[in-house]
């Protein structure tokens, strides 16, 4: 991923305010620009190439069998034809990761409104 690509989702996550109901989160609009989005789409991996989150240790007790990533390591990006594997290994070397990471730690860092009490 290009360094301009990188200051592009930065910038819009890091102008993103946090939402805090029912629970902290973002929601970041237009998070890549266009151009890298429409070449993130074609090179999507094949299904074959997805791993359920079970299968990769994300959850325990039970499985999401519909929801299917990719980890970005070398043992998972290795089998993608040439050109998909260069995009992939593109992204996997990209400090988008670890400002996501940073990111993740701001949100869960604000602690969740107490609950409403109905009205009675």
């Amino acid at each position: 991923m290009s360094s301009a690509v990188d200051l592009h989702v930065l910038y819009r996550i890091g102008n993103t305010p946090i939402l805090e109901y029912p629970f902290p989160h973002i929601l970041v609009r237009d998070v890549f620009p266009e151009d890298f989005y429409r070449e993130l789409r074609a090179n999507l991996p094949e299904q074959g190439n997805l791993k359920s989150l079970g299968q990769i240790g994300r959850i325990q007790g039970g499985d999401y069998p519909a929801r299917l990533v990719m980890p970005l390591t070398r043992e998972s990006i290795a089998p993608l034809p040439p050109a998909k594997r260069a995009f992939w290994e593109s992204i996997a070397i990209s400090d988008i990761a670890v400002q996501a990471e940073a990111v993740a730690k701001r949100i869960a860092g604000k602690s969740p409104r107490p609950p409403v009490d109905e009205p009675a």
